[in-house]
């Protein structure tokens, strides 16, 4: 075969048969001594490859790989010029991301991004690595999986109007923490227990407010609000709400109360009231 038949191999796009050639040290050593085709073939050989619209070829990447591979070897002949070699490179960097070549040329920028994306990742792994082995030493950590196909999840919210109420109350008091339908006695002390009777004691135990803010930096509460509806007409709930203001506001602080006349309040309603509320501290 000679030069001119493996110039007609590119022209055809025939890389399989041309890279048996490449491969036939026989054959190239007597045409590499040419060096008008040497530098033609090489010309001609990368731009038809590195442009070929085969990405969807699974044996595309494997040609070009094997062009790279040729060229690197000392048991082949064939060698490509420089320049050639490396666009053969980066155009396999761009279709596989592999690192080891984008490292072959590492002053080429989409190399170089690799390169940086590589080296970001190795050095989180290593502080993942690391900070893994501080958590191992500080914690003996229990991690139980669920073992159940089925979620009882519910929701942190008994209506719409306690979310629409934290909605707007994230508006307003961005700062802050709240907590909604928080436990009673998760902010007033125990020692209150003395001063009530054992069905109050057990009321206060286990009732929940609604939504209480909390001061970010003293982590103490500074509101607490309660969403009220037809069901606090009740004479057994009205007991209960009445024991729940005596218990917040003797333990010095405010409760508000909230209830909707027309079943119509907006989340803005409810922000222009809270901010109201929050200008009065």
């Amino acid at each position: 075969m000679d030069g001119n038949q493996i110039l007609d191999l590119i022209r055809i796009k025939n890389w399989q048969q041309l890279l048996h050639n490449l491969k036939d040290n026989n054959k190239m050593s007597r045409l590499i001594v040419d060096p008008n085709f040497l530098y033609v073939f090489n010309l001609y050989f990368v731009n038809e490859l590195i442009t070929a619209d085969d990405r969807e070829n699974e044996d595309y990447i494997m040609i070009l790989t094997s062009v790279h591979l040729f060229h690197k070897s000392e048991s082949h002949e064939f060698k490509l010029l420089k320049e050639e070699h490396k666009k053969v490179v980066l155009k396999l960097v761009g279709l596989t991301k592999d690192i080891d070549l984008a490292r072959l040329f590492p002053d080429e920028q989409s190399c170089r991004i690799l390169i940086d994306e590589h080296n970001q990742k190795e050095d989180t792994n290593i502080k993942t690595t690391k900070d893994d082995h501080r958590l191992n030493q500080t914690f003996n950590i229990d991690e139980h999986e669920s073992v159940s196909d089925e979620s009882f999840a519910i929701s942190i919210f008994k209506s719409p109007q306690e979310k629409d109420v934290y909605t707007a109350a994230a508006v307003v008091f961005e700062e802050s923490k709240l907590l909604p339908n928080a436990a009673l006695s998760t902010f007033i002390n125990n020692n209150v227990l003395s001063r009530l009777t054992k069905s109050e004691g057990w009321y206060f135990l286990s009732t929940t407010v609604d939504l209480v803010i909390v001061d970010s930096h003293t982590f103490l509460p500074t509101h607490f609000i309660e969403i009220d509806s037809s069901f606090h007409d009740e004479p057994e709930q009205k007991r209960k709400d009445k024991l729940k203001n005596k218990l917040i506001t003797e333990a010095g602080f405010k409760l508000i109360r909230i209830r909707q006349k027309k079943n119509d309040a907006t989340i803005d309603d409810y922000i222009t009231f809270l901010t109201r509320e929050k200008a009065r501290i």
